[in-house]
């Protein structure tokens, strides 16, 4: 029997892992919620948005990288099953992945049309299949005959952490007649009702995130010039934009985040300047220099990036950003990357600028989308 590494919502019955069964892990769901930090609502972030940008008071960033020694990082490859069509790391196909503890990664995989589940063991290298985090009935959610955009939406956050709500669009496209609409719908799973929050220009959902008790939900639309962030209240809606508190747009879905406290979003603007935004205070700063995929630590406090843009990608630094003191530490060199002794020859080998997941202490980092590797820092 597999076995379910959380717990499962006492609302839901549990069920074996199979093509009919959608499942959904995200980082809000294995991560428990600093019990000081408060849960924002809806109401609470409207009440306080801006009608302009406003500054606050985080730090300029000042460095405290020190050199580590080229033979020091190690990186392996994750073996999740038998290697696809294309050669080694190619299927199972990683999708996501996230840290449990300092040992523990989860992480989704697709095979074909179907998503299954591996929680690996960093300290002995075993990976074991197991249940699901959270689950559900497929069926219940293509009748709604959402857009496909996205092959497994409930690894990219369009499904509450707890399995009550989906998030979703339907789009209309250009015609001589229209110009084409996306409307946003949230999609009650208890009560079967169905709420439209925004309709707009044809865009696609690229990422969901939801606050700690699922009053709000966050998201971006996503076209191309740009991706405008919106909030909406889980239980009356409509959606509101984002844009007075962050200042500006994403440059897409892919380079915005929530805190898994629900208290603040990061977001690479159109500019590669990365934006930071106390929600409930209704503040923004602007952290300096050039930035791209921002990801927050499970504690809330500190601020992953890659410090460089998406015209060089391979030229950036992983840095950890300490939001109370604005010291900022690099992770992973280009250099040190490249010198990990593991599989030079491979062809799915990361590079810095892609999906990551890092540690709760620093001391690994998952790299992912498709192939999963581990690359071992110095402590």
């Amino acid at each position: 029997m597999m076995r379910n590494p959380l717990a499962t919502p006492t609302h839901m019955s549990p069920r074996k892992l199979t093509s009919a069964t959608v499942a959904l892990f995200l980082a809000s769901a294995c991560t428990p919620t600093p019990e000081a930090s408060p849960a924002p609502t809806q109401e609470a972030a409207l009440a306080h948005t801006p009608t302009a940008l406003q500054s606050t008071s985080f730090p300029t960033p000042s460095s405290t990288s020190e050199e580590t020694p080229a033979a020091c990082p190690g990186l392996v490859r994750v073996e999740a099953g038998e290697p696809g069509v294309w050669g080694p790391g190619s299927e199972p196909f990683v999708l996501l992945a996230r840290w449990v503890d300092s040992s523990q990664l989860v992480f989704a995989a697709r095979t074909g049309d179907t998503l299954s589940w591996y929680q690996l063991d960093s300290r002995t290298g075993e990976v074991e299949q197991v249940m699901a985090p959270i689950q559900f009935d497929a069926g219940a959610l293509e009748a709604l005959a959402p857009d496909s955009f996205v092959d497994f939406p409930e690894t990219q956050g369009h499904i509450s952490p707890s399995g009550a709500f989906f998030l979703y669009t339907k789009t209309a496209f250009a015609s001589s007649q229209s110009p084409g609409t996306t409307e946003v719908h949230l999609y009650d799973l208890r009560s079967a009702q169905d709420r439209l929050l925004l309709s707009e220009r044809p865009g696609a959902i690229l990422q969901g995130y939801w606050a700690p008790d699922e009053t709000a939900v966050f998201f971006d639309m996503t076209r191309e010039g740009g991706a405008p962030l919106y909030t909406a209240n889980t239980a009356t809606g409509p959606a509101s934009s984002l844009a007075p508190l962050i200042g500006s747009e994403a440059i897409s879905g892919e380079q915005w985040t929530l805190s898994p406290d629900g208290a603040m979003i990061a977001a690479v603007d159109t500019h590669d300047q990365l934006m930071l935004a106390h929600v409930l205070e209704g503040t923004a700063a602007v952290i300096p220099g050039p930035a791209m995929r921002p990801s927050f630590s499970q504690d809330s406090n500190t601020l992953y990036f890659y410090s460089g843009t998406s015209l060089e990608p391979e030229a950036s630094e992983l840095v950890a950003y300490q939001l109370n003191t604005g010291q900022t530490q690099t992770l992973v060199t280009p250099s040190e990357l490249a010198t990990a002794a593991a599989f030079p020859e491979d062809a799915t080998r990361p590079s810095l600028g892609g999906l990551y997941s890092v540690s709760p202490d620093d001391a690994q980092i998952a790299f992912y989308f498709g192939s999963l590797w581990l690359l071992r820092q110095c402590k």
